[in-house]
């Protein structure tokens, strides 16, 4: 869908696809040699190399691979997240700070123990994917579907959210055709640092996707090269949660592991626009 997509769309230029196998590629993209000769790359995100050949002069990366529930938890890591940070690391090199990816995530990350039938432990290691990709020194954007269906595109009334609050609706879900024509505009409209939860309901047809990024970009850190500590609260305790196990005697007292998380935010000093970088950090997840 983002492929069939991105070639329809008018405001991008030539656009590649990366793939690990030839046969589906024919049967799903149409290409004849499905080669670099028609922009169709063979590789796997776990290779850097062959990732790095792909993104050779390319603008921006659209990212929709994800693990499968029968992989083992060390190929489920390799592809969801290590997969995204050398996608990260194969833009940097091509454009540097200006390139952009957009990464297709899920909701769902905020619950403490997603059954398997919602992602289950894949859920925590998109999350993880979802840090490293914000923390990268690239243009980022992080789109998080609720459950997904093959409906028609533009049929919908799409929402935006955060924090799995979308969940609650009735349906939770939004059609594949739909979450690549937001990653799309997010892609022409070179968003970044953007993260947000998408679903639908019945109602009018979003049109105006523009207007639909840019109503959550407002409150994200639009205009800046760098995460505040507000930034680093909205993600924070999804990823921190998982990772403190508290005594009973503090659950007893009410110290919880959000509660420990709040404190060690407590700490975290705001960074202005004069403040130094050394240039060995802002460059260290690019050299990794």
């Amino acid at each position: 869908l983002l492929y069939q997509q991105a070639k329809a769309d008018t405001r991008i230029g030539s656009v590649r696809a990366f793939v690990t196998n030839v046969t589906k590629a024919r049967e799903a993209l149409g290409c004849q040699k499905c080669d670099p000769s028609e922009g169709i790359y063979v590789g796997d995100v776990r290779n850097p190399l062959a990732l790095n050949a792909a993104a050779n002069g390319v603008d921006a990366v659209l990212v929709a691979v994800g693990a499968s529930p029968s992989d083992t938890p060390a190929v489920a890591k390799a592809i969801e997240v290590d997969g995204v940070e050398n996608t990260a690391r194969a833009i940097y090199a091509s454009k540097g700070a200006a390139g952009q990816v957009v990464l297709c995530s899920s909701m769902g990350t905020t619950l403490p123990s997603p059954d398997p039938r919602q992602g289950g432990s894949i859920l925590f290691l998109k999350l993880n994917a979802e840090a490293s990709l914000l923390a990268a020194d690239v243009n980022s954007v992080v789109v998080k579907p609720c459950g997904l269906s093959l409906s028609p595109a533009g049929q919908s009334d799409l929402l935006v959210g955060q924090d799995d609050a979308l969940l609650n609706l009735t349906v939770p879900v939004v059609a594949r055709a739909d979450v690549a024509r937001v990653m799309i505009e997010a892609t022409v409209r070179r968003e970044a640092q953007l993260r947000f939860d998408l679903c639908a309901r019945r109602g009018a047809p979003t049109t105006d996707l523009g207007a639909l990024l840019g109503a959550k970009a407002k409150a994200v850190m639009e205009g800046r090269s760098y995460a505040t500590a507000e930034d680093i609260r909205a993600i924070v305790h999804p990823v921190l949660r998982h990772r403190i196990i508290t005594t009973f005697k503090a659950e007893s007292d009410g110290i919880t592991s959000d509660v420990v998380v709040d404190k060690l935010l407590d700490d975290i000093a705001e960074r202005h626009d004069d403040d130094k970088i050394a240039p060995a950090l802002t460059g260290a997840f690019n050299a990794a």
